[in-house]
């Protein structure tokens, strides 16, 4: 009997607790569904004139970089003021000297064998002369006298040994020259390599310059891109294009200092050939006198520096012109 009454409790309080969970479960909130209505600028459309714009970068080169290298053998004896790292030269400014003594002395060698070739021929003049007048007094008269016994051979010898003396005079003249170096053009000094006291032998390089008078970046374009500039064909058979008739660019370092540092160039021809690996043109601009100072405060442009490039492209007409942001 007991055990009857304790099912009947279970089961009485099961149904208890079945009908109180289903009577008090928790009301699930409808969320509803919001709407993003997307916010549009509307402008009214103007059709104009459009001058596009390419964009590109590139580093900075010497239009001309030299190695200046010994021709000659010796000690350096002499390094000019304007031959350190950073100065600017004008062409023909004295960079360095290599000591003249050897030189010199070879000189005065080479004037002591012209001397004696120059007393060899008159000699051998001088019995040629003998030679002739003893052939008119004693000789057969119906012959005529052989070369040698008129020293037409010794002359022609005497003058050939002239003349190779007189060569190596001038060689001596050149090797002395080649002893005192020069700047080849107006440029600034990339580095120097020797010092006073040093032996350079020939091929030793002293030192680098660059030319001054304009610097080039290579600027790499999409085919897509070079189609928007208007660069004419240069063929073979025709003259090269105007500077004027190309296109025009504006340098600067960053997006930052745009407005405040710019360089202007001018693109001045196309490379020959595509970059095999990334299917790319190049485009080559040039600054001129970028090392003069001018009103505009730019600082100096570097080789080896890093430049943002705007080109100016062609002129689009009657175009719809779309903000890109």
């Amino acid at each position: 009997m007991k055990q009857v009454i304790l099912i009947l409790m279970v089961i009485v309080l099961a149904a208890t607790g079945a009908y109180w969970l289903t009577t008090n479960k928790p009301e699930i909130k409808k969320h509803t569904k919001k709407q993003n209505i997307p916010t549009i600028q509307v402008m009214p459309i103007n059709i104009q004139d459009y001058t596009t714009i390419v964009h590109s970068s590139g580093v900075v080169e010497a239009r001309t970089q030299t190695n200046l290298v010994a021709e000659v053998a010796g000690k350096v004896s002499l390094i000019g003021d304007a031959f350190q790292e950073g100065n600017y030269l004008n062409k023909k400014d004295l960079l360095l000297k290599i000591s003249q003594t050897d030189y010199l002395n070879n000189i005065k060698i080479a004037k002591a064998e012209i001397a004696q070739r120059q007393l060899a021929l008159e000699e051998q003049i001088a019995q040629g002369n003998l030679a002739k007048q003893d052939w008119d007094l004693f000789g057969e008269k119906r012959k005529k006298p052989s070369e040698l016994a008129m020293r037409t051979p010794h002359i022609a010898s005497a003058k050939a040994a002239l003349e190779a003396a007189k060569i190596r005079m001038e060689q001596a003249k050149v090797q002395l020259s080649r002893t005192i170096i020069s700047a080849p053009y107006n440029g600034r000094v990339l580095s120097r390599s020797v010092d006073i006291g040093q032996y350079v032998t020939p091929g030793t390089v002293l030192g680098k310059i660059f030319a001054t008078d304009y610097i080039e970046v290579r600027l790499p374009l999409s085919l897509k891109e070079h189609e928007l500039l208007d660069i004419p064909e240069h063929y073979q058979n025709q003259e090269k294009p105007k500077l004027e008739s190309l296109p025009t660019v504006t340098f600067y370092t960053d997006k930052k200092h745009k407005k405040l540092y710019q360089w202007q160039g001018h693109i001045v021809r196309t490379s020959a050939a595509l970059d095999s690996n990334t299917r790319q043109i190049s485009v080559i601009a040039r600054i001129n006198n970028p090392f003069t100072k001018t009103a505009a405060a730019s600082p100096l442009v570097k080789l080896g520096q890093f430049l943002q490039a705007d080109i100016m492209g062609k002129q689009l007409s009657n175009v719809i012109v779309v903000p890109s942001s």
